[in-house]
């Protein structure tokens, strides 16, 4: 396995816990995990997480910023 996927791995990793914190903070408790299990299933997360693609960062990045 190379460097990329575990990058791409811990990216992933991040983005699904940073999305599950600004759901709940924004929308409750109840939507939050709605939101984990939407972004851990739909095909462009897996796409991006799978092929290593720098870009990926940008939804880890929007939601640390957002969360503040």
């Amino acid at each position: 396995m190379s460097s990329l996927r575990y990058t791409s791995l811990a990216v992933a990793m991040l983005t699904l816990a940073a999305s599950f914190r600004l759901t709940r903070r924004l929308f409750g408790s109840v939507a939050a995990p709605v939101s984990l299990a939407l972004v851990g299933v739909t095909f462009w997360p897996l796409f991006f997480a799978r092929v290593a693609v720098r870009g990926m960062t940008l939804p880890l990045t929007t939601c640390l910023g957002a969360d503040g």
